[in-house]
C-alpha cells in the first residue's frame, strides 16, 4: 500500500512533513511538524485545531491531520488519520459519525 502511495520516496524516507527521530531500537518519535498551516483557498488551518476537535469524539483514540494538495481543486485539504477505540470497527458509519466525510 505505501508504495501505492508513492512512498518511500528514492531516497529511501517517508515524506510526511513531521520532524523526528528514530532510537537505537529502530522506534520512531515524532517531534514537530516542518509546516504549521494547511492553506485551503484563502484559509489557513492549524492541523492541531483539526486534531483538537477530532480528539474529543468518544470514539476517538488518537489522530494525526496533514494538508496534501488536491489537484483537482487547485489547494490543499485536511486529511484525517484516525485511530479508533479499541474494539470498534472502521468504515463509511464510523467516518459519517465522526464528522470525517467531506465533498
Amino acid at each position: 500500500m505505501l508504495r501505492a502511495l508513492g512512498m518511500p520516496k528514492k531516497d529511501g524516507y517517508f515524506k510526511t512533513g513531521d520532524v523526528g527521530y528514530q532510537d537505537a531500537n529502530g522506534n520512531f518519535y515524532i517531534t514537530d511538524r516542518m509546516k504549521e498551516l494547511i492553506k485551503y483557498k484563502v484559509f489557513q488551518v492549524p492541523p492541531a485545531a483539526l486534531e483538537g476537535v477530532l480528539a474529543t469524539h468518544d470514539e476517538v483514540d488518537d489522530v494525526a491531520v496533514i494538508g496534501i494538495y488536491k489537484e483537482d481543486k487547485a489547494t490543499e485539504v485536511p486529511r484525517a488519520y484516525v485511530v479508533l477505540k479499541k474494539g470498534l470497527k472502521a468504515g463509511r458509519a464510523m467516518e459519517e459519525r465522526i464528522g470525517l466525510v467531506g465533498d
